[in-house]
């Protein structure tokens, strides 16, 4: 039978193992090229019209992976940002892009911005996007006239 102050010095040499452990690490902070790049996974997946299940389909993994890579919390691999980039019909590079010139206002975009943007990729043939354009382009003279005149 084992007596209290076995007990107490059981307990004692079972502290002071724990004491000698070394610490182990907390969750990582996620790093800010990762948030970065995850904020422009989401942006390329919104403009694709796709949602987090499909691209999770796409790339092999769970919805709640890719929740995960688009704040950063987990780091995308090089070959599922290629997949990912391949699915949502954006080149590699769109991930790295970095504005140096941006102001804060033209970080993001409106929904309808999005939406505008995601209706325009989705027109294959040259002809009608540059008409487009040259249309959004009266649109705009127009309504800066506007405001000049007032």
């Amino acid at each position: 039978m084992v007596g209290a102050r076995d007990w107490t010095s059981l307990l004692r040499k079972a502290d002071d193992a724990v004491a000698r452990r070394p610490a182990r690490r907390g969750k990582r902070a996620p790093n800010p090229t990762d948030i970065a790049v995850g904020a422009r996974l989401r942006e390329a997946r919104q403009f694709a019209g796709a949602t987090q299940e499909e691209l999770a389909r796409a790339l092999g993994i769970s919805g709640q992976a890719v929740q995960k890579y688009e704040i950063g919390a987990n780091r995308l691999s090089a070959g599922r940002l290629v997949a990912a980039a391949a699915f949502l019909g954006v080149p590699m590079a769109y991930f790295f892009k970095v504005d140096l010139d941006a102001s804060a206002e033209d970080e993001g975009l409106s929904s309808d911005e999005r939406q505008l943007l995601r209706y325009f990729r989705a027109i294959a043939d040259g002809g009608p996007r540059s008409r487009l354009i040259k249309f959004a382009q009266r649109l705009s003279a127009a309504s800066q006239a506007r405001r000049g005149d007032r």
